[in-house]
Protein backbone atom coordinates (compact mmCIF):
# COMPACT_ATOMS: atom_id res chain seq x y z
CA UNK A 1 0.00 0.00 0.00
CA UNK A 2 1.07 3.45 -0.74
CA UNK A 3 2.15 4.94 1.98
CA UNK A 4 0.47 8.40 2.23
CA UNK A 5 -2.66 6.47 1.71
CA UNK A 6 -1.70 4.13 4.55
CA UNK A 7 -0.95 7.60 6.54
CA UNK A 8 -4.39 8.87 6.08
CA UNK A 9 -5.84 5.28 6.89
CA UNK A 10 -4.19 6.19 10.16
CA UNK A 11 -5.04 9.52 10.52
CA UNK A 12 -8.09 10.56 8.70
CA UNK A 13 -10.41 14.02 8.65
CA UNK A 14 -14.17 13.45 9.56
CA UNK A 15 -16.66 13.32 6.97
CA UNK A 16 -18.16 16.56 7.48
CA UNK A 17 -16.82 19.61 8.53
CA UNK A 18 -16.32 20.38 12.46
CA UNK A 19 -18.90 22.93 14.37
CA UNK A 20 -16.82 25.28 15.54
CA UNK A 21 -15.80 28.74 14.36
CA UNK A 22 -12.91 29.53 11.97
CA UNK A 23 -9.99 31.07 14.32
CA UNK A 24 -7.08 32.67 12.38
CA UNK A 25 -5.07 33.08 15.81
CA UNK A 26 -1.51 32.47 15.59
CA UNK A 27 2.18 33.45 16.16
CA UNK A 28 2.84 33.25 12.26
CA UNK A 29 4.54 36.31 11.18
CA UNK A 30 6.20 37.82 8.20
CA UNK A 31 9.88 36.71 9.02
CA UNK A 32 8.22 32.56 9.08
CA UNK A 33 6.66 33.48 5.64
CA UNK A 34 10.00 35.03 3.98
CA UNK A 35 12.23 31.69 5.17
CA UNK A 36 9.51 29.10 4.16
CA UNK A 37 9.05 30.51 0.52
CA UNK A 38 12.76 30.29 0.12
CA UNK A 39 12.40 26.07 0.00
CA UNK A 40 8.72 26.05 -0.74
CA UNK A 41 6.88 25.74 -4.22
CA UNK A 42 6.01 23.93 -7.18
CA UNK A 43 8.40 21.44 -6.88
CA UNK A 44 7.67 20.76 -3.43
CA UNK A 45 6.22 17.26 -2.79
CA UNK A 46 6.19 16.39 0.85
CA UNK A 47 6.51 18.68 3.81
CA UNK A 48 6.79 17.76 8.11
CA UNK A 49 5.66 20.53 10.17
CA UNK A 50 6.32 20.18 13.72
CA UNK A 51 3.64 22.06 16.06
CA UNK A 52 0.66 23.38 14.01
CA UNK A 53 -1.56 25.43 16.37
CA UNK A 54 -4.75 26.28 14.47
CA UNK A 55 -2.93 26.14 11.05
CA UNK A 56 -1.85 29.34 10.18
CA UNK A 57 1.32 27.94 9.10
CA UNK A 58 -0.15 24.69 7.74
CA UNK A 59 -2.05 26.64 5.11
CA UNK A 60 0.89 28.61 4.46
CA UNK A 61 3.08 26.32 3.35
CA UNK A 62 -0.04 24.54 1.45
CA UNK A 63 -0.45 27.55 -0.51
CA UNK A 64 3.36 28.16 -1.32
CA UNK A 65 3.78 24.27 -2.00
CA UNK A 66 0.58 23.66 -4.18
CA UNK A 67 1.52 20.15 -4.92
CA UNK A 68 2.75 19.14 -1.87
CA UNK A 69 1.19 17.01 0.85
CA UNK A 70 1.48 18.64 4.43
CA UNK A 71 2.01 16.15 7.34
CA UNK A 72 0.98 18.46 10.03
CA UNK A 73 2.29 16.53 13.80
CA UNK A 74 0.61 17.84 16.76
CA UNK A 75 -1.08 16.41 20.10
CA UNK A 76 -3.33 19.48 20.15
CA UNK A 77 -2.99 20.42 23.68
CA UNK A 78 -0.76 23.54 23.80
CA UNK A 79 2.42 23.93 25.06
CA UNK A 80 3.17 24.66 28.91
CA UNK A 81 3.20 27.99 28.72
CA UNK A 82 -0.17 28.12 27.48
CA UNK A 83 -1.61 26.46 30.45
CA UNK A 84 -0.69 29.74 32.78
CA UNK A 85 -3.66 31.15 34.41
CA UNK A 86 -2.59 34.76 32.75
CA UNK A 87 -3.35 33.05 29.45
CA UNK A 88 -6.65 34.71 28.62
CA UNK A 89 -5.62 35.08 25.01
CA UNK A 90 -5.54 30.89 24.54
CA UNK A 91 -7.14 29.44 27.77
CA UNK A 92 -10.30 29.42 26.36
CA UNK A 93 -9.30 28.20 22.82
CA UNK A 94 -7.31 25.19 24.41
CA UNK A 95 -10.56 22.32 24.43
CA UNK A 96 -11.33 23.15 21.09
CA UNK A 97 -7.69 23.18 19.03
CA UNK A 98 -7.59 19.90 17.03
CA UNK A 99 -11.40 20.74 15.81
CA UNK A 100 -10.69 24.59 14.68
CA UNK A 101 -7.32 23.03 13.10
CA UNK A 102 -9.48 21.07 10.94
CA UNK A 103 -12.22 23.56 10.16
CA UNK A 104 -9.42 26.21 9.69
CA UNK A 105 -7.77 23.76 6.91
CA UNK A 106 -11.01 21.90 5.64
CA UNK A 107 -10.05 23.62 1.97
CA UNK A 108 -6.60 21.63 2.09
CA UNK A 109 -7.74 18.79 3.51
CA UNK A 110 -6.73 16.83 0.52
CA UNK A 111 -3.33 17.58 0.89
CA UNK A 112 -3.40 17.86 4.58
CA UNK A 113 -2.76 14.85 6.99
CA UNK A 114 -3.14 16.21 10.56
CA UNK A 115 -0.97 13.80 13.06
CA UNK A 116 -2.48 13.92 16.83
CA UNK A 117 0.28 12.55 18.20
CA UNK A 118 3.90 13.92 19.86
CA UNK A 119 6.16 15.06 17.40
CA UNK A 120 9.62 12.37 18.39
CA UNK A 121 6.84 9.84 17.76
CA UNK A 122 5.10 10.90 14.67
CA UNK A 123 8.70 11.31 13.03
CA UNK A 124 9.27 8.04 13.80
CA UNK A 125 6.28 6.73 12.19
CA UNK A 126 6.87 8.57 9.08
CA UNK A 127 10.12 7.29 8.77
CA UNK A 128 8.89 3.63 9.46
CA UNK A 129 6.31 4.20 6.79
CA UNK A 130 9.60 5.46 4.32
CA UNK A 131 8.02 8.58 4.10
CA UNK A 132 11.22 11.25 3.99
CA UNK A 133 10.17 14.98 3.36
CA UNK A 134 12.26 17.78 1.60
CA UNK A 135 11.56 20.50 4.69
CA UNK A 136 10.78 20.09 8.42
CA UNK A 137 8.74 22.86 9.93
CA UNK A 138 9.97 23.41 13.57
CA UNK A 139 7.60 25.37 15.48
CA UNK A 140 6.61 23.31 18.91
CA UNK A 141 7.91 22.46 22.10
CA UNK A 142 9.71 25.66 23.41
CA UNK A 143 11.90 23.90 26.46
CA UNK A 144 15.56 22.78 25.85
CA UNK A 145 14.64 19.28 25.86
CA UNK A 146 11.56 19.27 23.45
CA UNK A 147 13.92 21.45 20.87
CA UNK A 148 16.68 18.84 21.10
CA UNK A 149 14.36 15.79 21.23
CA UNK A 150 12.51 17.31 17.69
CA UNK A 151 15.88 18.42 16.02
CA UNK A 152 17.96 15.10 16.83
CA UNK A 153 15.10 13.10 15.21
CA UNK A 154 14.40 15.35 12.47
CA UNK A 155 18.32 14.95 11.43
CA UNK A 156 18.75 11.29 12.26
CA UNK A 157 15.10 10.23 10.29
CA UNK A 158 15.60 12.86 7.42
CA UNK A 159 19.12 13.75 6.93
CA UNK A 160 18.14 14.94 3.42
CA UNK A 161 15.71 17.28 4.93
CA UNK A 162 16.07 21.42 4.85
CA UNK A 163 15.31 22.42 8.37
CA UNK A 164 13.65 25.76 9.36
CA UNK A 165 11.83 27.13 12.26
CA UNK A 166 10.35 29.55 14.68
CA UNK A 167 10.55 31.44 18.12
CA UNK A 168 14.39 31.69 17.79
CA UNK A 169 14.07 35.46 19.78
CA UNK A 170 11.05 34.72 21.60
CA UNK A 171 12.26 31.42 23.59
CA UNK A 172 15.63 31.00 25.35
CA UNK A 173 15.25 26.84 24.82
CA UNK A 174 14.60 27.39 21.24
CA UNK A 175 18.15 29.49 20.18
CA UNK A 176 19.75 27.59 22.78
CA UNK A 177 18.84 24.18 21.26
CA UNK A 178 19.29 25.25 17.71
CA UNK A 179 22.53 26.57 18.67
CA UNK A 180 23.76 23.34 20.24
CA UNK A 181 22.21 21.22 17.40
CA UNK A 182 24.69 23.46 15.09
CA UNK A 183 27.38 23.24 17.19
CA UNK A 184 26.91 19.28 17.32
CA UNK A 185 26.53 18.42 13.59
CA UNK A 186 28.40 21.27 12.20
CA UNK A 187 25.37 23.51 11.19
CA UNK A 188 24.90 27.41 10.23
CA UNK A 189 22.25 29.34 11.48
CA UNK A 190 20.47 31.58 9.79
CA UNK A 191 18.41 33.95 11.94
CA UNK A 192 15.64 36.40 10.23
CA UNK A 193 14.19 37.95 13.38
CA UNK A 194 12.10 34.88 15.17
CA UNK A 195 12.36 32.60 12.46
CA UNK A 196 15.56 30.53 11.88
CA UNK A 197 17.13 28.13 9.43
CA UNK A 198 20.01 25.37 9.87
CA UNK A 199 22.07 25.20 6.87
CA UNK A 200 24.92 22.88 6.19
CA UNK A 201 28.57 24.28 5.95
CA UNK A 202 30.62 23.96 3.41
CA UNK A 203 33.10 21.54 4.94
CA UNK A 204 31.21 18.29 5.53
CA UNK A 205 31.28 16.40 8.60
CA UNK A 206 31.93 12.77 7.61
CA UNK A 207 31.49 11.42 11.10
CA UNK A 208 28.11 12.41 12.63
CA UNK A 209 28.05 15.16 15.53
CA UNK A 210 30.42 17.42 16.94
CA UNK A 211 31.53 19.94 18.80
CA UNK A 212 32.80 22.79 17.07
CA UNK A 213 31.30 26.56 17.43
CA UNK A 214 28.73 27.31 14.96
CA UNK A 215 28.09 30.60 13.17
CA UNK A 216 25.14 33.14 13.54
CA UNK A 217 24.52 35.13 10.38
CA UNK A 218 21.19 37.82 11.17
CA UNK A 219 19.21 38.83 8.36
CA UNK A 220 16.38 40.54 7.88
CA UNK A 221 15.68 39.54 4.18
CA UNK A 222 17.66 36.12 3.94
CA UNK A 223 20.61 35.77 2.59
Amino acid sequence: MNALIELRRRYPWPREVPDVPADDHGWFRACNGRVLSRFLGPGSRLVVELGSWLGKSTRFIAAQASKATVIAIDHWRGSPEHQRPERTDVRDRLPRLYETFLRNCWPWRDRIVPMRTNTVAGMHELAGLGLAPELVYVDAGHDLAGVLADLRTAITLFPAAQLVGDDYATFPGVQDGVGRIARAYGLNVEVDENAWILHPRLTAVPNGPRAAGDEVQNSRTGS
